[in-house]
């Protein structure tokens, strides 16, 4: 398992990056962390605290605890949490461009450099955020999707075969269409997880897709002597595994 996930970072390292960001690429400007900084003051400073680096908004937004939490995703990710949650008293109260300058200014504290272009709404979903030495596979405990084929072991017990690597996902129940259209269009791979809550998924009868292409959402472990997806979403992506 070590050696596959050492061929997935090399491989992914050394994919065409022509147009690939990541929080390394100067994404954000100076001008808009500083505006940051005054707008979580103004803001958010009544939970959080008015501390510049950040640390009174909780280990999730800074450091290695930042970066395990949410490397492999997008910025757009955050952008969702906060406008979702935040402020507490008064959630999506602000408007799309202070949730942009409160988010550089969290990546400026985390040590991203600055560059000469804002943020966007839109180009925040093309900004990868990962390590300085590039991506990695997905920690344990991670909620996770993947495709792969819906069978059984010599035990009986419910696996999924032939797994792509697990990606991050904001949604752990059901998928979008365009998840889904993706789904189709994924390739299989070479991995396999044992499942956990299979038959107490809503909806979703195994026997009636056992050998079908599948699409699972669920919170990820890595054991090791084996992986295991506790699942919270299943869902037929074609009847046949290839």
């Amino acid at each position: 398992m070590q050696i596959q996930a050492a061929i997935l970072v090399i491989l992914l390292m050394q994919a065409p990056s022509t147009d690939r960001k990541t929080v390394w690429s100067g994404v954000y400007t100076a001008e808009e962390a500083a505006r940051g900084q005054a707008a979580f003051v103004q803001s958010c400073s009544g939970c959080h605290g008015a501390q510049g680096d950040y640390r009174q908004m909780g280990p999730a937004f800074q450091g290695t605890p930042f970066m395990e939490r949410w490397r492999e995703f997008n910025v757009g990710s955050i952008f969702n949490l906060i406008h979702d949650t935040m402020p507490r008293d008064n959630p999506g109260g602000l408007d799309d461009r202070t949730y942009l300058d409160i988010i550089a200014r969290m990546l400026q504290v985390n040590g991203f450099p600055a560059g000469t272009e804002q943020l966007t709404a839109e180009g925040i979903r093309k900004i990868q955020i990962e390590g300085k030495d590039g991506p990695k596979p997905v920690p344990t405990g991670a909620i996770v999707q993947l495709v792969g084929c819906l069978a059984q072991d010599d035990k009986n017990n419910w696996i999924i075969s032939k797994g792509s690597e697990p990606a991050r996902t904001e949604r752990n129940q059901g998928s979008t269409d365009e998840e889904l259209q993706q789904a189709k269009v994924k390739p299989l791979g070479d991995q396999t997880f044992q499942t956990l809550q299979i038959n107490s998924l809503s909806g979703f009868e195994p026997e009636a897709h056992k050998g079908h292409k599948i699409q699972a959402k669920g919170y990820l472990r890595r054991l090791p002597d084996r992986q295991r997806i506790d699942l919270t979403s299943m869902e037929m992506i074609s009847p046949e595994c290839q």
